[in-house]
Order: structure tokens, then C-alpha cells, then sequence
């Protein structure tokens, strides 16, 4: 009993401590199934040979736990760092490891590790609802707005100012390696109230290397290598084929610039608009042409009630000329207060090529029903 009541007053002190210095854990956890072309298995016979694609439906469950520590100067400057706990051991120097740290004074601030460039800051990403295995912005046309982001080690330096209802942001993320020239970005954001409306424009763009962009192709062409030479022996399609490619591969662009609009009115709906295009670095034998991407979405709020609906589409994706994506995805969200919301999600997209010697297409979808709890 003593060790228990020693064990107590323990920890409540320490938690006090934590308290005094500016240190808060907060927490969240997912649960539910998930299924759909997304988690799609590889299916053979009773020789090992290739016997087709088949969706697989799974329990899906996620915890998180987050550490948020903040303090202030005498001077007062601002400053605090956040990890969550599963990716604290990836940390290092040349790593972020999923943390990130602020310094701010004023409408000045510095960010820097796990956190967005200035293309992304500037943005408005069109997910308002959210669903437990990010259902209504994994599917395959949908542009986040990461722009560069991640193109190298993703550890990045953003620095913001922010006057009235106008913010710019400028951005840095480094080669570890030193082979590539740093990618920069730069962005501009307005938020206000219009005539009644709740108004939100930005602007990004972002500049990487022309080299890195070049040698993305032949990485791509790599990894579709390995994911067509893991396949078991068999005869496949020539769509099972090229799915298998393009869900194996990707590019790095050169540079990106985009614009994002919102709107939002008093009683619950907001619309959300985004457009980008993006060059690729030319590269010989490769029919290329600038891509876009589009993006628009319609959300409603009521009570407890939230809705999401947004289409996407790629147009030269990858900078390949007739490469095509296009899609939806449907959310919705039921609060039952104290921090649990039902969450359910399905999303639909269709890929096709015609161009570069290649005519092909597939289609693809994915769900989930669930429930978020947060702490």
C-alpha cells in the first residue's frame, strides 16, 4: 500500500512538472475495416502460379500518442518541439523522425523538421472530413498539394510571417547526400471575411533539380523492374500489368506552381478549388507534355453531421504525355461527443494511358468504416 501511495505521489509531482514546463500529451486511436483495390493481394494456385488480384477486406486499427512541449523567453520568444511516440526512434541529426520544432515572435516563425514547404502551407488541401485510413485523400487522383515535399529526406525549413489576414512562407529542404541542389519554395496565403463569406486564397510554387528530376525516371523505371519481376510465374493482362507498374512508380518534378481557392459560409458549407501544374525534367525516348491537377471539393457541416465530397484529375501525369488519373471520394462523420466519431469513406478512381506506345487503363477503389477516438 505504501508502494502504491508513494508510486502515486510520484507521479502526480512529475506530472506537474511537465505541466510547469510547457509539456502536453494528447492522443488519438482508429479502429474499423478497411478494404477495396487499395489492399488488393496477389492470388496463385495450387503450383504457385499467378491466379489473379483479389480485394481483401481487413481490421484496421491505429494508436497514436503525441508529446507537445512548448515554452516562451523573457524576451518573448516562443519556441516548443512535437514527436509522436512511434516515430521518436527514426530521430537523428539529418532526420527529423517525424518531429518537428517552431520559434516565433511576433507574426514571425520558424519551422522546421516533419512539416509542410511553402507550396504546401500556401494551399488549401480539399479534406475536411476525415476518415479512419485517410480514405478520401489516398485514392489515386487525389493531389494533397505536397508539391516537392518529400522529394528528398522530407526534413524541411519553413519560415512564415503573417500580417493581418496575409501570411508568406518560404521553404528549404536539403540533399543529405549533397548530389542534388536544394529544393526552394515560396508561397502567399489571404484569409478573411468578404461580404459574409469566409474567403481563402493562396498561391505556391516550388523549384527542385533538374538532375533529380531526370534520374526520378530511371528510379521509377527501377522499381517497376522489381515490382513486375516479384510478380509469380503466370500470364497476365496487359492492364494487370500496367497497374502493377504504375502503383510501383512515380517521378520527381522539376518545379510546381499552383493556386487554391476556398470559400465557407455561416452555415456549413465550404467549397474548395485546387489547380497546379508541374514540369518534368525532358528525357530521351519519352513523349512529355506539363501535368495538371485539379481538384475540387463540397463539404456540409450540421451539428454532428459533417459530409465530404471531392473529385480529382490528373491530366500528363508524371509529365507523361496521355497519362491520365480521375476520381472521387465520398466521407462522412458523425460525432458522438467526448472525442469518438463514427468515420465511414469509399473512393473511386480511374487510370489510363494513351500515349508513349502504351493504351491501357484500370480502375481502383477503396473504403473504410470505422471509428476515431481522440484523447
Amino acid at each position: 500500500m505504501k508502494k502504491i501511495l508513494f508510486a502515486t505521489t510520484a507521479l502526480v509531482a512529475t506530472a506537474g512538472i511537465a505541466s510547469a514546463q510547457g509539456v502536453e500529451v494528447s492522443g488519438s486511436a482508429e479502429v474499423g475495416i478497411v478494404g477495396g483495390d487499395r489492399y488488393q493481394e496477389i492470388q496463385t494456385d495450387s503450383v504457385g502460379d499467378f491466379d489473379g488480384f483479389e480485394n481483401v477486406d481487413q481490421l484496421w486499427t491505429d494508436v497514436e500518442v503525441t508529446f507537445t512541449m512548448s515554452g516562451e523567453a523573457d524576451n518573448g520568444l516562443t519556441f516548443g518541439a512535437s514527436v509522436q511516440l512511434d516515430e521518436a526512434a527514426n530521430a537523428n541529426g539529418t532526420d527529423d523522425g517525424g518531429a518537428t520544432w517552431f520559434l516565433a515572435f511576433g507574426g514571425a516563425r520558424l519551422d522546421m523538421g516533419d512539416t509542410d514547404g511553402a507550396f504546401d502551407a500556401a494551399m488549401t488541401e480539399a479534406a475536411l472530413v476525415g476518415t479512419i485510413d485517410d480514405t478520401e485523400t489516398e485514392y489515386l487522383a487525389f493531389n494533397a498539394n505536397s508539391g516537392l515535399d518529400g522529394d528528398y529526406d522530407g526534413q524541411i525549413a519553413r519560415f512564415s510571417y503573417s500580417f493581418d489576414a496575409f501570411t508568406g512562407f518560404l521553404s528549404v529542404e536539403m540533399d543529405d547526400t549533397g548530389e542534388y541542389e536544394p529544393i526552394y519554395g515560396i508561397g502567399f496565403s489571404y484569409a478573411g471575411n468578404v461580404g459574409g463569406l469566409n474567403l481563402g486564397v493562396g498561391i505556391g510554387y516550388q523549384q527542385g533539380d533538374e538532375d533529380n528530376s531526370e534520374d526520378s525516371y530511371a528510379r521509377g523505371a527501377a522499381d517497376i523492374a522489381d515490382a513486375v519481376g516479384d510478380l509469380p510465374a503466370g500470364t497476365y493482362s496487359d492492364s494487370e500489368l500496367f497497374e502493377t507498374a504504375y502503383r510501383a512508380s512515380g517521378a520527381d518534378a522539376e518545379e510546381v506552381m499552383g493556386i487554391s481557392l476556398s470559400l465557407g459560409t455561416d452555415n456549413g458549407f465550404t467549397g474548395i478549388l485546387n489547380y497546379s501544374e508541374a514540369e518534368y525534367a525532358s528525357v530521351a525516348g519519352l513523349d512529355q507534355d506539363t501535368e495538371t491537377s485539379t481538384v475540387v471539393g463540397v463539404f456540409y457541416t450540421m451539428n454532428a453531421l459533417s459530409l465530404g465530397l471531392s473529385y480529382s484529375q490528373y491530366d500528363d501525369q508524371y509529365g507523361l504525355d496521355g497519362l491520365e488519373a480521375n476520381g472521387y471520394a465520398l466521407a462522412m462523420n458523425y460525432d458522438l461527443g467526448g472525442g469518438l466519431v463514427v468515420q465511414a469513406g469509399y473512393a473511386q478512381s480511374d487510370v489510363s494511358i494513351d500515349g508513349n506506345g502504351i493504351n491501357e487503363d484500370f480502375d481502383s477503389d477503396n473504403y473504410s468504416l470505422g471509428l476515431s477516438m481522440s484523447f
